[in-house]
């Protein structure tokens, strides 16, 4: 039996006023910032953050770009994802489980279209719908909605579901959906957005005393809330007259509930000598909460120099005391 191919069946319902806006295929912009890529293929945008009260229906557009010389197949599906405490690995896709009532999402994205071909150079725009149940709990909910490729060779042509059609090259990538529902009353209709909350676990250089002038800097922070903490953190460091010498800024880190994270920072500067103090501010919802960290720099090529002038001195002082001693 031969297969329809998407383009063939979006053609023919347009034709009818069908589905033909749920994706649509064009060139590729070689040129879009908001494209991260992973291999030779591009997913936009990486992030949907939403704040939603129950029954809202929001529908978004995004573009997977094929950069690769095959034409590839792609199957979109979902996933609940988890915070954790696991500081290399703070998000956890839940595969085939799901994630308890009150962060599940993972029904709740509707691709319009599932599996898709796109050719070399082409992109595909596909509308997947945020559907928020009447009954969803107040708070985070967190999902993934992952595009499988593969590539069509040689060796012949098909779907990802017809592992003999000779598609061997994979890939897949994901955008992260974090929505917080806001807690509703029945009665009153009233609506209440959940605020996030957080503290910071550590901040601290890796060592007391550096001997170089690149320093490494580390922010821990956990969530204490209901809802992802979405963390915009300035790291000012002073000298021991009080005067700035540094300010290094992330924005837009996302924590999930029930999880940390780390954010790491690198100062570097030509010359440093001294003790340094360090305050890292981590702003989230008009909150700010703050912690400190100090650390010395003592260059090795000053090291070495104060130990030569060290030994020079002693080597004429002594040589004094000897010619003093033994006079010629």
């Amino acid at each position: 039996m031969h297969k329809i191919s998407v383009a063939l069946i979006a053609a023919i319902y347009s034709l009818f006023g069908g589905i033909a806006h749920a994706i649509t295929i064009d060139s590729l912009d070689s040129s879009s910032t908001n494209a991260a890529p992973a291999g030779d293929v591009i997913i936009s945008p990486l992030r949907w953050v939403e704040t939603v009260s129950p029954g809202d229906r929001i529908t978004r557009a995004f573009q997977i770009g094929n950069r690769t010389s095959n034409p590839m197949i792609f199957e979109l599906s979902t996933e609940d994802m988890v915070g954790t405490r696991d500081l290399e690995d703070p998000v956890r896709f839940l595969g085939a489980q799901r994630a308890p009532t009150q962060t599940t999402a993972r029904d709740w994205l509707i691709p319009e279209v599932r599996e898709f071909r796109v050719d070399p150079g082409k992109r595909a725009v596909v509308s997947v719908v945020l559907q928020v149940p009447r009954d969803a709990k107040p708070g985070g909910h967190y999902a993934a909605l992952f595009a499988s490729g593969q590539a069509i060779t040689d060796k012949g042509t098909g779907s990802i579901s017809d592992p003999a059609s000779g598609v061997d090259i994979r890939t897949r990538l994901g955008v992260l959906l974090l929505a917080n529902v806001r807690a509703s009353d029945n009665d009153t209709g009233f609506t209440d957005t959940i605020q996030p909350s957080g503290r910071i676990v550590s901040f601290s250089s890796s060592r007391r005393v550096y001997s170089d002038t690149t320093i490494p800097l580390s922010i821990v922070v956990e969530n204490t809330g209901q809802t992802h903490l979405t963390a915009n953190t300035t790291v000012t460091i002073t000298n021991l007259s009080g005067k700035i010498v540094g300010r290094m800024q992330s924005s837009d880190w996302h924590v999930l509930p029930d999880s940390v994270r780390e954010k790491r920072f690198t100062w570097s500067r030509s010359v440093l000598f001294g003790k340094y103090y360090a305050v890292a501010e981590v702003a989230f919802a008009g909150k700010i909460i703050t912690a400190s960290t100090t650390f010395w720099v003592i260059p090795m090529n000053i090291v070495v120099a104060v130990i030569i002038a060290i030994a020079l001195f002693w080597f004429m002082w002594w040589l004094r005391q000897w010619r003093a001693k033994y006079p010629t």
